[in-house]
Formats: C-alpha cells, structure tokens, sequence
C-alpha cells in the first residue's frame, strides 16, 4: 500500500514537471521579449486612449506617446507615466464601434417601418415614408453606441497559460487537479 502511493506520487510529480516545465534560458525573464506585446508596436497607434493593469493591480489611463519592446510610455493627468515591459499584465484600448448600434438601430425600426407600409397600403396611399423609422433606428443607435465608450482588451500576459496540472496531496486524498483557461 505504501509502495504504490509513492508510485502515485512519483507519477504526479513527474506529470506537474512535464506539463508545468518551462524553457530554461541564460537570461533572466525580466529581459524576455514578449512576442504579444511587441505585435502591439504595430497594432496601436500615437494618441490611443489604453488602460494598462500592472502586475500589481495598479491601471493607469492615458494616451500613449511611445511604444517599445521595453516600456509603455502614457500621457497620464499629472505628466507622464512609463510602464515597463515586465509589469504589464493587461492593456485595454478605448474604442467606439458603431457598426453595431447601427444594425441594432435598424433592426429596431424595421417593426414600425413594416407597420406603416401595412397602414398606408390599408388605406390606399403610397408607403413610400415606410423607410423613414429604419433611418431613425440607425441614427439613435450610432448616437447611443458613440456615446457609451468600451474598452477592449488587446494584451493580456496571463491569456498564453491554457492548462495548468497540479497534485493534490493531503493526509486521506491523494490525485490531481486541472484547470482549463479559456
């Protein structure tokens, strides 16, 4: 009995350094480069509104004046703030679609417009004013949808860890966990 728990936890063990081993390197990881946040170089531009999330839960706002492999430099409230490489945990950008307010808008007219034509050809006239609450739909939903602003998030450091495998060794239990992130 007491061998095949040892053999169990050799097994398990074996199996957390399997799945949780990383490359090691000669570097340290602070001087890593990470292939993400180097792809935002070309995806964001000067004067994007973001809200970077530190490692220590800190979020800065601002707009952005630099971008490098190293650093995110912002133009915060009280000057300008750097945010290195190695503290990011999260960048959000500000963005106001209004595509979809505006297939909503519409989407919400259509009832009426349909009403109208219904009303008008009941009556013996044209419907040709039917169109006119699809336009208005749209024009309320692009008002409301630029109005009301979101940020999207399009760096997050933790986004690359998918499956994590870990024993669970106690007194009377002994197996393994898995968590899938998605």
């Amino acid at each position: 009995m007491r061998h095949r728990k040892a053999t169990v936890i050799v097994a398990a063990s074996l199996l957390l350094a399997f799945f949780e081993s990383r490359q090691a390197l000669a570097q340290d990881e602070a001087s890593q480069v990470d292939p993400a946040l180097a792809q935002l170089q070309n995806t964001l531009k000067i004067d994007d509104t973001l809200t970077v999330t530190s490692d220590n839960g800190n979020k800065v706002k601002g707009q952005l004046i630099e971008i490098t492999a190293d650093h995110i430099l912002l133009r915060v409230k009280n000057g300008q703030q750097s945010i290195a490489a190695p503290q990011i945990m999260r960048v959000g950008r500000r963005k106001n679609g209004v595509l979809l307010g505006a297939i909503i808008g519409a989407g919400a007219g259509f009832p009426f417009a349909l009403a109208i034509n219904s009303y008008a050809n009941n009556e013996g006239a044209s419907g040709a004013y039917s169109f006119v609450p699809v336009i208005m739909g749209v024009g309320i939903g692009i008002g409301i949808d630029a109005l009301i602003p979101s940020t999207r998030t399009i760096y997050d450091r933790n986004s690359q860890r998918r499956v994590t495998v870990s024993p669970v060794i106690d007194r009377d239990r002994l197996g393994g966990r898995v968590t899938l992130k998605f």
